[in-house]
């Protein structure tokens, strides 16, 4: 476990900057704005790209961009053409106010030696130890998962062990025992000076002690990411009836895939805006902006997908309130609200957006950022401090083997004689 910890805290308290760093690995491709020159609606963007690459599908629509950045077009190949499951397409980036591409380059490999390659090593060392890349990705997510598991017990069973023992004491006639505060502030506190095992004693105790509220929402939420459906959700919906399975696609997978919506892209656009209105209307919550619309040829649904004033991300671009509805007919199918509609899915999505460090601005991601490195000292002060009481056990069992041995020579026979 300890392993698993050091791993995932070291990667961590990288990750917790990933926006950043993702933005220096890849930077995002620059145009020019034209003043007064109005930007081309993202559907009118996606027919050019569509256009210009016909052997591929956009399935989704970016609602949202970032001023002076170009609009990014990724395609999936038409598996119907020949050799279309194998055709590996460029990405397009096109110039938002005339439609013009700017770059055309290949999706980026993540084994390849490159910064963004680096944080992709990363990334997938925080949460599967990397082991995806060796065809072993379950068994990945399964070890992370387990480890999880029991270090989300562990934080409740390391706050019982810095509690303090129970002791009886004779007192002096008017004196009062100890508070159990007072006897409990010991353990919250690093002794100076002091031995290498005392310190040692010290940074594990009273650091898990100061951080035990963040620790068990990255213990909690790591279960979430690595074992949702194993073991999250069956004891959330056990703690929380009625919680809702937030960010999921709401139906079964088709048995036979639909690649293309019988639903046009503008019209399902209309048919968005519309039941998004409706849910916020009725549920009482206001749509602050639209971030994406994409089709799921696995399940036949659109999702729609923006940020409201139910979310826990601090950006816009970070919204996770979404509904699906039936490409075909425009059925309503499902609604995700991040927050407000049932203590187990408001749950969720605040642990998700601490773990992710999607709230709190650059404060909180400098403070995930020392709890992923105090989580790798708690790891090894933790193994250092099981090998000290593990030697220690040794050498008192060695001793009262040496003592009992020395007490059967000097006991007298059973004779009499010494």
């Amino acid at each position: 476990m300890a392993l698993f910890l050091a791993v995932a805290g070291l990667t961590g308290s990288l990750l917790a900057f990933y926006p950043e760093l993702a933005h220096v690995a890849v930077p995002p491709v620059r145009v020019s704005q034209q003043p007064g020159m109005p930007t081309i609606d993202p559907f009118t963007l996606r027919e050019m790209a569509l256009a210009l690459e016909p052997r591929g599908r956009i399935q989704y629509v970016a609602l949202w961009q970032r001023p002076g950045e170009a609009t990014l077009q990724g395609f999936e190949p038409r598996s119907e053409l020949p050799g279309g499951d194998a055709t590996v397409l460029p990405w397009l980036y096109q110039d938002p106010q005339t439609g013009h591409v700017v770059r055309r380059e290949l999706p980026t490999e993540p084994e390849t030696i490159s910064p963004a390659g680096l944080l992709s090593l990363v990334y997938d060392l925080h949460w599967q130890l990397a082991l995806g890349r060796v065809g072993c990705a379950q068994a990945g997510r399964w070890l992370f998962g387990m480890a999880a598991v029991l270090w989300t017990v562990d934080a409740f069973v390391g706050l019982i062990l810095t509690l303090p023992p129970a002791r009886k004491r004779v007192l002096v006639a008017g004196s009062q025992a100890p508070s159990l505060g007072r006897r409990w502030a010991a353990s919250w506190k690093i002794k100076a000076p002091a031995s290498t095992y005392r310190r040692q004693l010290d940074l594990h105790r009273a650091g898990g002690l100061l951080l035990w509220a963040l620790l068990l929402v990255f213990a909690w939420s790591s279960v979430y990411f690595n074992l949702g459906d194993e073991v999250y959700r069956p004891v959330m919906t056990q703690l929380f009836p009625g919680m809702r399975t937030l960010d999921r696609q709401p139906t079964p997978d088709l048995s036979t895939p639909r690649p293309d919506p019988a639903m046009a892209w503008r019209d399902a656009y209309q048919v968005a805006q519309r039941l998004m209105a409706e849910q916020s209307r009725d549920q009482g919550w206001q749509v602050n902006a639209e971030l994406m619309l994409s089709y799921e040829p696995r399940t036949g649904l659109f999702r729609y997908t923006g940020h409201s004033d139910r979310d826990v991300a601090s950006d816009a671009d970070q919204g996770a309130t979404s509904l699906w509805f039936d490409a075909t007919d425009g059925r309503l199918v499902g609604v995700s609200v991040p927050t407000g509609r049932n203590a187990g899915d408001t749950i969720t999505s605040w642990i998700v957006a601490l773990h992710r460090a999607r709230w709190g601005g650059w404060a909180y991601k400098v403070l995930v950022c020392v709890v992923g490195l105090a989580t790798a000292m708690l790891a090894f002060t933790g193994v250092y401090l099981w090998i000290r009481k593990r030697r220690a056990r040794r050498l008192h069992a060695t001793r009262q083997v040496a003592q009992s041995a020395m007490l059967a020579r000097h006991r007298p026979s059973e004779s009499g004689n010494p």
